[in-house]
């Protein structure tokens, strides 16, 4: 049943807390809802970067350093937190979480439990083991243990479909974006970059991971400067910076060491967005990319690859290319790169529009909070 504050307790059962898509799209509900939802997030891993934050946003979290080799203790702190939250939903997040979440949550509470799905990539040899493992287990499971499946986007649904998972639970809830902070004018935020106020400004958020395929993108950029030459591509994410020596290989070997700004994690991302002219997405695999998202949210059109939701996202406000094509990717880079400024400024206008009517926050929020207090009403 609810807490006597009439709010209802929702505990979150997440693998780590680093500032990756799943984590922030958690963050950003637990900020929207922290008046209504009373929320409680089980770290299974040891990686809590984002714990400040959750923190500084109402939730109460538990860390279990939960680590691959033998040690009980970290399995009694993840059964602790989660019984002690008296949940009256469990919401997992991502295949390892849903597994472990999903048993403990069932099996210390008996509370209702949703997963939440996001994977988009068809080929499992791309997937981690745990991964893998989780995956399997969980498609057996899936008609017995959760109330609901949530998939970021309809490909993640489909995907999920496919691989077993009971489609008859699975619903899309798509991420939602927050209206956009502008804590910096463009001109200085240039600066504090090192980047003329006069350069085209494409940036790309992500970590350096082969499903980000940065090989594809610096591939096209190099076709891009060839008749732009003041354009300019920052990198932002983690491992993206000079002291990655498999990335600053690959910028020397096609050339684009000038044109490349690789900034490494940022702590404010907003400061990029107010400095760039549009984004780009070369990733094979996405469930719906926040970086897009916020960017969009930004005013700043988009090119990205048809990876996961990412063309039903950008829809007509920004351009979409096959996934590890670098001609295409080149093509659609220097159509917006080259275009006139005041119509690439109206494609962030469209870009900043299609957030607000399409993919708020507010949309989110709204159908997390029906699914939870529906999954607990029919519990009690």
């Amino acid at each position: 049943m609810e807490s006597s504050r009439g709010t209802l307790r929702v505990t979150h059962v997440i693998t780590g807390l680093r500032p990756h898509g799943a984590e922030l799209a958690l963050l950003r509900l637990v900020r929207a809802t922290a008046g209504e939802i009373d929320h409680t997030v089980v770290v299974l891993a040891a990686s809590a970067e984002l714990r400040p934050d959750f923190e500084a946003a109402g939730a109460t979290v538990h860390v279990a350093g939960l680590r691959p080799r033998p040690d009980p203790r970290p399995w009694w702190r993840i059964v602790s937190a989660v019984r002690r939250s008296r949940p009256d939903v469990v919401q997992t997040w991502l295949p390892v979480a849903d597994l472990i979440g999903g048993l403990v949550g069932r099996l210390a509470t008996r509370a209702p439990v949703v997963w939440n799905v996001r994977n988009s990539e068809h080929d499992p040899r791309r997937w981690g083991r745990p991964t893998r493992l989780a995956i399997a287990a969980n498609r057996r499971l899936s008609t017995r243990l959760p109330a609901r499946i949530v998939a970021v986007g309809s490909v993640a649904a489909a995907l999920h479909a496919e691989l077993g998972y009971d489609a008859s639970k699975i619903v899309v809830i798509h991420n939602g974006f927050e209206p956009a902070r502008v804590t910096v004018d463009g001109r200085s935020a240039r600066r504090g970059f090192g980047i003329d106020d006069d350069a085209v400004v494409v940036c790309r958020l992500c970590r350096f991971h082969p499903d980000k395929d940065v090989p594809t993108l610096l591939d096209a950029w190099s076709r891009v400067v060839v008749d732009a030459p003041d354009a300019v591509l920052a990198l932002a994410g983690h491992g993206l910076d000079r002291s990655n020596q498999q990335l600053t290989t690959m910028l020397r070997e096609h050339g684009v060491t000038h044109s490349v700004i690789p900034l490494g994690q940022l702590p404010d991302p907003s400061v990029l967005y107010a400095a760039s002219d549009l984004t780009v997405s070369s990733s094979l695999a996405e469930g719906l990319p926040n970086v897009i998202g916020e960017a969009m949210a930004h005013g700043i059109p988009a090119v990205v690859t048809d990876a996961g939701d990412s063309a039903l996202l950008v829809g007509d406000t920004g351009r979409v290319v096959p996934c590890a094509d670098p001609g295409a990717l080149a093509t659609a880079l220097h159509e917006l790169v080259t275009m006139d400024g005041a119509a690439r400024a109206g494609l962030g206008r469209l870009a900043r529009n299609r957030i607000d009517e399409e993919f708020s926050m507010a949309v989110m929020t709204e159908r997390y909070v029906a699914l939870w207090r529906e999954v607990a009403d029919v519990r009690n």
